[in-house]
């Protein structure tokens, strides 16, 4: 399996809880964690590269160009790192094409093995439900019918084959360099926006 978290310093700690819990239960599978960031220190690659030993699996650092994303708005509690997974295809090698992408605050509890076999052939990502996803002001804000949904960008399945050949990194920077005033979460309204009709609803439960 491969495995995406976007971090930076501030989050190596809790990055360091969610690949653990990945990994105790997950005991017989084999996994890659790959992690994006705009270049967290040494010694903090030390400390994911130590705790993930313990359990003999792989991890990899990618280096991100933050000018890249000059243009995306930012919160005093959201910073640039959350935005890195837009650019998984250009960053990832050509040869990882599905990925499950999880936020730095999230606990795995359970075995993964039922949600990575999830056929998404035929779409960009699955996703799972927002809690907000019954909330007009959020479809109102970004201009698209309820009917379409709103998921929560914390987990995701993705293929990334589905968005090289379609070209979705360059989607999302069209949305971000367009309509920046709708963005009030961030990339998670991004995803939405691009992926509305070529998304995989998942079970509530993941």
């Amino acid at each position: 399996m491969d495995i995406v978290c976007c971090t930076d310093n501030n989050y190596v700690i809790p990055c360091g809880v969610l690949i653990t819990s990945i990994c105790v239960n997950n005991p017989k599978e084999d996994f890659t964690v790959h992690i994006l960031t705009e270049g967290i220190s040494t010694e903090n690659q030390e400390v994911l590269k130590k705790v993930i030993a313990k359990y003999d699996q792989q991890i990899q650092f990618y280096t991100v160009d933050k000018k890249v994303f000059a243009n995306c708005p930012i919160s005093r509690h959201i910073t640039l790192a959350t935005y890195f997974r837009l650019i998984m295809t250009d960053i990832l090698p050509q040869s990882v094409e599905k990925v499950l992408y999880l936020d730095c605050d999230v606990v795995v509890r359970h075995s993964l093995r039922p949600l990575w076999d999830t056929d998404i052939k035929s779409y960009a990502a699955g996703v799972i439900p927002d809690m907000s996803i019954d909330d007009i002001r959020i479809y109102n804000r970004l201009q698209y019918s309820p009917s379409f949904g709103y998921f929560n960008a914390g987990v995701l399945l993705v293929n990334l084959r589905y968005w090289r050949e379609n070209n979705l990194s360059e989607s999302f920077f069209e949305i971000i360099n367009k309509y920046p005033e709708r963005l009030r979460y961030h990339d998670q309204d991004v995803l939405n926006i691009v992926l509305k009709e070529i998304k995989l609803t998942l079970p509530l439960k993941y």
